[in-house]
């Protein structure tokens, strides 16, 4: 549930009051551009710390190509206020396709494909709250290898899969790490007829079972297999089971009763051009249900991503509308109507990433604008900011506001009376208030009584 307040304050020349608070419907706050880079900015990636040192710290990444080659960037925020972006990981030289998984003990674990002596490679490193550890060439092959993924098993230890094209065409290979090291990067078997270029998703279970989804054929199936615990992959089951269109682009989630989720775009079989969002469930012990049409919105989704909350409710977000004008929608279930987070309609929202907090609210990342030029964006259903203290400077008249929690940047608000029409006109500045206090200067020499609205 959106846990949102917001509090409405009276000053006067005289007294000062806080009345109390009204709620106030809000999913998501403004969309944030975190990587303000001059360049092209794509696939984010994010990942929150539960535990550690760096408990409640959302980490963000993706691949600019204002570095010259291509790096890896990131920010990161505990407070709702992202950090300033730059270069992150140890990259080797060229860097592409960041994805990132955090550990039971909140250490930060990046794969990313990195360009080594004209070789492309899979790399690894671990953020731990302090240091980057030296990156691993996890794939040493001599064939090219791309589009890497990675999930953490209850042992903490990660699991990564990605693209391989060994020149007698293109597999799935995997390595893990024990413990001790890492395994000898292996095909994993999986079929794979169709070369596609980052379709393969995985997530591990509370036995510690490797789930994979992916898509493959002509037209195309979603497909999932699993592998146990130093046993084999199962064979593969088409979970679309959709002949006569295309199903491609799946996400995959486990909830905590261990129930497997995944999500995709399948082509509307009535209009080829059009893709809507499904979505089938395989609850512990049972088989994968009927697939859902989730959307059935006339307009084309792509690039879903998953995540399930504590409540065991998958929460999905991809991108909708028409090829080139997409916008990023959220659904906080199945079923449920869904809600336009980036609100660009003239811009292409593209490749979201979704992550949920401790409270179940969900943080989005997608890349956002043309081609030479997009930037990272984010959106959260953060708690709102809650007044903490209002004073008064009565030698220079000036109103003195701070509070707390929500994602910056905070809008002040002010109207002469508690129920005035929303929305209050806002006093703070255009691009709003970074930090958690504000002064209105020189109100309280106008002798009348203002009421204050921080969201």
């Amino acid at each position: 549930m959106l846990r949102h307040r917001v509090i409405r304050a009276a000053v006067a020349a005289l007294a000062l009051g806080l009345p109390g608070g009204a709620a106030r419907a809000q999913p998501f706050g403004s969309p944030v551009n975190v990587s303000r880079s001059p360049s092209g900015s794509y696939v984010p990636s994010l990942a929150i710390a539960r535990s550690g040192p760096e408990a409640g710290t959302l980490h963000l990444f993706w691949h600019d190509f204002t570095s010259v080659p291509s790096k890896i960037w990131c920010s990161d925020t505990s407070s709702g206020s992202f950090a300033s972006a730059g270069e992150c990981v140890p990259n080797s030289t060229a860097s592409f396709e960041p994805r990132a998984a955090t550990d039971s003990m909140g250490v930060t674990h990046v794969v990313w494909r990195d360009l080594t002596a004209g070789q492309h490679e899979i790399f690894h490193s671990r953020w731990d709250g302090f240091t980057w550890s030296t990156p691993e060439n996890l794939s040493q092959t001599a064939g090219t290898s791309r589009s890497p993924v990675i999930a953490i098993d209850p042992s903490d230890n990660p699991h990564v899969l990605w693209q391989e094209d060994p020149g007698t065409g293109y597999v799935f290979y995997e390595t893990h790490f024990d413990g001790t090291s890492w395994s000898t990067p292996a095909d994993t078997g999986l079929p794979f007829v169709e070369p596609v270029s980052d379709d393969i998703r995985i997530a591990c279970d509370g036995a510690g079972v490797l789930h994979a989804a992916w898509y493959d054929g002509l037209p195309s199936e979603i497909f999932h297999a699993e592998r146990p615990p130093g046993g084999p992959w199962s064979a593969p089951e088409n979970v679309s089971r959709t002949p006569a269109s295309s199903s491609d682009q799946p996400t995959i989630a486990r909830g905590p009763d261990d129930a497997v989720h995944i999500a995709w775009a399948e082509q509307d079989p009535l209009d080829g051009a059009i893709f809507e969002l499904c979505w089938s469930t395989r609850p512990a012990g049972s088989g994968w249900t009927t697939p859902v049409n989730l959307t059935a919105a006339r307009s084309s989704v792509t690039r879903p991503a998953i995540a399930v909350g504590s409540d065991a409710v998958p929460r999905i977000a991809c991108a909708l509308g028409p090829l080139g004008f997409g916008d990023i929608y959220f659904l906080p279930a199945p079923g449920a109507g869904g809600v336009n987070v980036s609100l660009s309609p003239n811009a292409d929202s593209t490749r979201p990433t979704l992550v949920l907090d401790d409270l179940d609210l969900a943080w989005i990342a997608w890349s956002e604008g043309t081609l030479s030029s997009a930037e990272i964006l984010v959106a959260s259903q953060a708690i709102a900011p809650v007044l903490l203290k209002l004073t008064k400077d009565a030698a220079a008249g000036d109103v003195l506001l701070s509070w707390t929690g929500g994602l910056a940047p905070y809008h002040v608000r002010r109207a002469s009376a508690p129920d005035a029409a929303m929305p209050w006109p806002e006093i703070s500045p255009g691009p709003g208030v970074a930090g958690l206090s504000f002064a209105d200067v020189g109100r309280l020499d106008d002798g009348r009584t203002w009421y204050y609205l921080i969201d």
